[in-house]
C-alpha cells in the first residue's frame, strides 16, 4: 500500500556496487551506520531470557499458547477439507512436501507486563502438525508494526523438551496443547531462541510466511482476514538478537511484484522446488498477469543484482533506520543463503526443510542439501558439527546438530 512512498536516493555509491538506475526510485541508499538501539548480535541462552530482551524492544510479554484456541489450517482435496492425511492435497506447506492434517495458527494482540494492550504488537503462534504427534512443533513470532522488532521463538526439541508430553489431537485430528507461559520455568522446555540458522532465510520479506495453504486459516470474526498478517513493501523489520543477520531482498523499481510486498527469492525457490507455481497464484486478483515481472526477478536472482541492470539489494526499515539499497559493503552477507545456488542445486535435491536447513547426502555436511540421517539418530544424543553441515531427514522429521546435541523438527 505504501509502495510509492519514501525518499529518493541521494546518489550512487559506486564502491558499494549500487546501480544508479535503481537508486533514484522509492528506495534510497541505506545508511549502514544506522542500526536499532541495544540489539545484540547473539541470542540469549534461554527462552525466558529472550522474552525479557523482546520486552525491551517493545514487544511486551509473549502470550501463553493454547493450540485449542488457534484456527485450523485446512487441508483440502478437490476443494473439500479432509481430516485424515491424504496422499496428495490441493495446497501443502511448500516448505516441505506433504499434506499432514491438524496444523493450527493463532493471532494475539500484544500486551505489556501489566496486561495493557499494545496496539502495534501482534503475536502469531503456529501449532505445526507432523506425521506423528510427538514430533510436531509449536513456534511463536512477535512483531512490532511500528519499529519492525521481531522475535522468533522456536520449539524446544532437545532432550529436555516438554512438548511431547503436552501435544495431543482433538476429534478432528487437530493439534492440542496448552504450553507454559513466559513466567513459568517450563517455558524454557517448550521454546528456545533461534539457533545458528538464521530464521530470515525463510522469513525473508517480513516476519510472517504466507502461502495459499497458510492463508486458508481465517480469523473467525472476519473470514476475509487471514490469520497470518499481511505486511507492505515498506514494512519495518529487524530481528531482536539478530543484529548481524542478512536482511537483504532483491528489488527492481517499477516491478509489479514488489509494489505490494518485498520478495524473498530464496524462499520463493524453495517453494518452486516443492511444486509451487507462482504464476498460478499471483497476483491474487489475476494470476499470471505479472509473469514478466516475476521473470525479471528470477533473472536478477539467477545472475545477481550486481550483474543485472536495474536490480539491487535492499534492506528494510528497522527501528529509526530507513533501510534502502545496499551493495557489496553490506556487512552481514550470509554464507549459505541469498545466492541463487543456495536455493537450487546447492541444496542437493532442491527440497528445503521447514526451517530451510540443509545437509549432505550422508547427513554429515554438504552445501545445504537434504541428506539421510545417521542410523539411530535421536534428539538430545551427542553430535559434532553445525546446523548447516549436519542437517538431515529421517522418518519425515528434520534433524541437525546444535550445541553438541541432535535437535529435531
Amino acid at each position: 500500500d505504501d509502495a510509492q512512498g519514501g525518499d529518493s536516493a541521494a546518489g550512487i555509491d559506486s564502491a558499494a556496487g549500487i546501480d544508479s538506475s535503481v537508486s533514484a526510485g522509492t528506495w534510497g541508499t541505506a545508511d549502514l551506520s544506522c542500526a536499532p538501539a541495544d540489539n545484540p548480535a547473539s541470542m540469549p541462552a534461554s527462552a525466558r531470557e529472550y522474552a525479557t530482551l523482546c520486552a525491551e524492544h517493545g514487544l511486551g510479554v509473549p502470550p501463553t499458547v493454547r493450540c485449542e484456541d488457534a484456527v485450523r489450517v485446512p487441508t483440502r482435496v478437490g476443494g473439500e477439507e479432509v481430516f485424515e492425511t491424504p496422499a496428495s492435497c490441493d495446497d501443502g506447506s511448500m516448505l516441505k512436501p506433504g499434506c499432514h492434517v491438524g496444523s493450527k495458527i493463532g493471532r494475539v494482540q500484544g500486551r505489556d507486563a501489566a496486561g495493557a494492550p499494545l496496539p502495534d504488537v501482534v503475536w502469531v503462534y503456529f501449532c505445526r502438525a507432523a506425521a506423528q504427534t510427538e514430533i510436531s512443533a509449536v513456534q511463536l513470532i512477535g512483531y512490532h508494526r511500528g519499529s519492525g522488532a521481531t522475535c522468533f521463538f522456536e520449539a524446544n526439541e532437545g532432550g529436555d523438551s516438554i512438548l511431547p508430553s503436552l501435544l495431543g489431537r482433538d476429534a478432528d485430528n487437530g493439534l492440542t496443547a496448552q504450553l507454559p507461559g513466559p513466567d513459568e520455568p517450563d517455558f524454557d522446555r517448550a521454546f528456545v531462541p533461534a539457533g545458528e540458522v538464521q530464521c530470515v532465510r525463510c522469513h525473508q520479506n517480513n516476519a510472517f510466511i504466507r502461502n495459499p495453504w497458510l492463508d486458508g486459516a481465517r480469523m473467525p470474526d472476519n473470514p476475509a482476514d487471514p490469520v497470518v498478517p499481511a505486511l507492505g513493501p515498506k514494512s519495518p523489520y529487524y530481528v531482536v538478537g539478530g543484529a548481524d543477520w542478512d536482511m537483504r531482498t532483491i528489488h527492481i523499481e517499477g516491478n509489479g511484484c514488489v509494489a505490494c510486498h518485498r520478495v524473498g527469492m530464496d524462499l520463493d525457490q524453495i517453494f518452486a522446488d516443492n511444486g509451487f507455481d507462482t504464476n498460478a497464484y499471483m497476483p491474487p486478483h489475476a494470476p499470471g498477469t505479472m509473469a514478466d515481472d516475476y521473470a525479471a526477478l528470477l533473472d536478477c536472482w539467477t545472475n545477481g543484482p550486481e550483474q543485472t541492470e536495474g536490480c539491487a539489494w535492499i534492506i528494510p526499515p528497522a527501528g529509526d533506520c530507513e533501510g534502502g539499497i545496499v551493495g557489496a559493503d553490506y556487512p552481514h552477507i550470509a554464507a549459505y543463503f541469498n545466492r541463487a545456488e543456495s536455493s537450487g542445486e546447492g541444496r542437493g535435491d532442491g527440497k528445503g526443510g521447514d526451517d530451510g536447513k540443509g545437509g549432505g547426502d550422508d547427513g554429515k555436511g554438504g552445501d545445504g542439501g537434504k541428506g539421510t540421517c545417521p542410523e539411530g539418530v535421536k534428539p538430545g544424543e551427542p553430535c559434532e558439527g553445525t546446523a548447516e553441515t549436519t542437517a538431515c531427514e529421517q522418518g519425515g522429521a528434520w534433524f541437525w546438530c546444535e550445541g553438541g546435541a541432535w535437535q529435531s523438527k
